[in-house]
């Protein structure tokens, strides 16, 4: 026998000759390669001569079935066995050692693992904490015999079995624990949602970063088009991804707020989630919240329902992903991204001045916060004075190409509540969504798609941003529910989206009795929308949003019986449609605005009253 095989085998040999009858056994069954870190972090890598991470001495090893390749570190040798050196073996070597303790390389056979007291199970998520670090392992699971006795948990739905258990925590640690998670149902990930939703909106960066690392920072993986603005964000989004869609790109959709279903918020090629696929993403979210809880830092709705976009949009192998921010743009939870394919920035106005600001200038110099040094830019052309101007003065800042429609070039064909045919860049192009306001958000997509066509690569033709605009569909966006009687159904909440759907009700509405029916937030500037609204209509009933800010349904009528005669409010929001619906009859029309929290009750009680939606 040589010399490098007594000595337990040479460094590019390891596994192979090996005195190690575990280590030996383990190269005969073969192993995926992984990384150590010697504090308790491992990662798997697809390329076994990766150089892996320090260890507690400044060691560096890379471990596969077949091979152990030592590295140089300080000047210092060890042999392979880890006897002497700063390349010590992370568990091998002096049985004194601490290191027996850490993560072990090699995921052994079974009757391996019974010699070290680790038994087998499939599982669907495990979370190993060791005092200062702590890993994840997806779908399986570990019971650790702690003084003869087995700690297991049952393996959840969508559990798939492992062939080896690639964790071996061994006592001797400082206070290791073991945290066993099933896998949340879709009814659970809603409960978990709505107390999150009662910490409100706190805008700020520190806790998206924090759960994005602990998830392993899933955006960092994705091509993101990230979108802001105040009004139509939610309709460029859907066009852009439409746009994707239909050019071949498997494409996530993320907006917000939801309509009915928290899946609903969550589209790939146009179609929402699984109940079942959200909560599974949603389960690796809430388990690393719970951590979050221990470090003080509670995790709101909108956080989690972000990060929830980014692990979703990464399990399903996106080529691209579209991101309507939230709130703002500047500390959004979405702003986690760290450099978008493109930055697009919609229509700006007043609202959430609270968090933004009081003036325009200010709201939009927290909606450019989304435009990242060295992307590229897209903005909406027809927007109040000064907010082209500082989003062409932060794109140049950053060192953006920045893309404006050319409003010039825009020409409206026809608007009706079935859609709007535009023509622009001498394309003859149609929306389904009602307004002459889309034609513009349907030329910032245009934009966006040929930006993504010139600059990033992206096989788009002319004909796939004709098809894709066709088949863009937003939910609660001036959204003809019924067609007879006409049923309109719009989430607009600020003056500029309420402006924008009273031009619609004037162009496509005028001579029909109308019925408005409208809730608001006490957040909103409600006074103003309600006279809108309340002076275009013929009855107009009042219902309270689903909301603790929401405005009384007494309070909105008392408003709009300064503009309307007779105003009526409800406790109920399918008995102020019923009642709507009477009064406006098989010759009137029924419009529904004010509040996205409003939306989904109004959804719900249409289809009871009216049946079917005939939207799509």
């Amino acid at each position: 026998m040589g010399r490098d095989e007594q000595r337990g085998g040479r460094d590019d040999d390891f596994g192979r000759h090996s005195g190690n009858r575990p280590y030996r056994q383990a190269y005969q069954e073969g192993v995926r390669p992984v990384e150590v870190h010697s504090r308790g972090f491992r990662e798997e890598f697809p390329d076994p001569y990766r150089q892996c991470g320090r260890g507690v001495h400044g060691g560096k090893h890379t471990y596969t079935g077949r091979l152990l390749r030592r590295y140089k570190a300080r000047g210092r040798r060890g042999d392979a066995r880890g006897r002497k050196g700063a390349g010590r073996i992370p568990g091998h070597g002096r049985k004194d050692s601490c290191f027996r303790s850490a993560l072990h390389a090699y995921a052994l056979p079974a009757r391996i693992q019974r010699r070290r007291k680790i038994v087998r199970l499939p599982l669907p998520r495990i979370e190993v904490r060791y005092g200062r670090g702590s890993f994840e392992r997806p779908r399986e699971r570990a019971a650790l015999q702690d003084n003869g006795k087995a700690r297991t948990v049952r393996a959840g739905k969508g559990a798939a079995p492992d062939p080896y258990i690639d964790i071996y925590p061994v006592i001797g640690i400082i206070s290791s624990s073991i945290l066993l998670e099933k896998l949340l149902n879709y009814s659970e990930a809603c409960e978990e949602l709505k107390k999150a939703s009662r910490l409100g909106s706190r805008p700020g960066l520190g806790n998206i970063r924090r759960l994005c690392a602990l998830l392993g920072d899933p955006q960092d993986g994705l091509h993101t088009i990230h979108v802001a603005g105040t009004n139509g964000k939610g309709s460029v989004s859907a066009m852009t991804a439409a746009v994707l869609t239909a050019a071949g790109y498997k494409t996530g959709l993320f907006v917000s707020p939801h309509i009915e279903s928290y899946n609903d918020g969550f589209l790939i090629r146009g179609q929402s989630v699984s109940k079942g696929d959200f909560a599974h993403a949603f389960s690796d979210v809430y388990e690393k919240s719970k951590l979050m809880e221990r470090e003080e830092m509670n995790v709101t709705e909108f956080e989690m329902l972000a990060a929830c976009a980014f692990v979703l949009f990464r399990q399903k192998g996106c080529d691209a992903a579209v991101i309507e921010a939230g709130m703002g743009g500047r500390l959004d939870a979405t702003n986690v991204i760290r450099l978008p394919l493109i930055s697009v920035i919609t229509a700006i106005s007043k609202d959430h001045t609270d968090y933004l600001g009081e003036t325009v200038e200010e709201i939009t110099r927290h909606k450019c916060g989304i435009i990242k040094k060295g992307g590229i830019t897209v903005c909406y052309p027809d927007q109040p004075k000064g907010v082209v101007g500082i989003v062409k003065e932060t794109a140049a800042e950053k060192k953006n190409m920045l893309y404006i429609p050319d409003a010039s070039g825009l020409y409206v064909l026809s608007s009706t509540l079935e859609g709007t045919r535009f023509r622009y860049r001498g394309l003859d192009m149609r929306v389904s969504m009602p307004g002459r306001f889309q034609a513009q958000n349907a030329a910032t997509a245009v934009e966006t798609a040929i930006a993504l066509r010139e600059e990033r690569g992206f096989h788009i033709s002319d004909a796939d941003i004709v098809k894709g605009l066709a088949e863009a569909h937003m939910p609660a966006r001036q959204e003809l529910l019924f067609k007879n009687p006409p049923v309109l159904l719009d989430g607009a909440h600020n003056v500029q989206g309420i402006e924008a759907l009273a031009d619609t009700v004037r162009h496509n509405l005028k001579g029909r009795g109308l019925a408005v029916v409208m809730g608001m937030l006490k957040d909103k500037p409600y006074e103003q929308c309600i006279a809108v609204m309340a002076g275009l209509a013929d009855g107009f009933f009042a219902a309270a949003p689903d909301s603790p800010r929401a405005l009384p349904a007494e309070a909105a009528a008392d408003l709009a019986r300064r503009y309307c005669r007779g105003a009526r409010a409800f406790s109920d929001a399918e008995e102020a449609l019923r009642a709507a619906a009477d009064f406006a009859g098989r010759s009137g029309a029924i419009v529904i605005c004010g509040s996205f929290y409003l939306a989904a009750a109004m959804r719900r009680a249409a289809r009871n009253i009216f049946g079917k939606p005939e939207n799509r």
